[in-house]
């Protein structure tokens, strides 16, 4: 590496980050920069929680639609929503 300055970052997860600046002088095959030990305390997550609301839920032999997951324009018909619901198809007029 050419002679100069470089950023030396040190990181691992559950572990503080270690930054140093590193001064390279000369033509050297080889540096030896020291031990680095990186010491625990980096932030980790607990928990996480994942909630997901599904559009279409069975329940034995019932399909229940939740309904706010099927965008129509304000005012629509009921015909329009369930236009959207797979596996609903509408024949003829109501």
């Amino acid at each position: 590496m050419p002679q100069g300055s470089y950023k030396l970052r040190l990181s691992f997860l559950g572990y503080n980050t270690i930054r140093k600046i590193i001064n390279l002088q000369g033509n050297a095959d080889q540096i030896n920069l020291g031990i680095f030990t990186l010491e625990e305390g980096g932030s980790l997550m607990n928990e996480v929680i994942i909630t997901a609301t599904l559009p279409v839920l069975v329940k034995k032999d019932t399909l229940e639609y939740n309904a706010d997951m099927f965008k129509v324009e304000k005012n629509a018909v009921v015909e329009d929503m369930l236009k959207k619901l797979p596996g609903v198809e509408i024949d003829g007029k109501w």
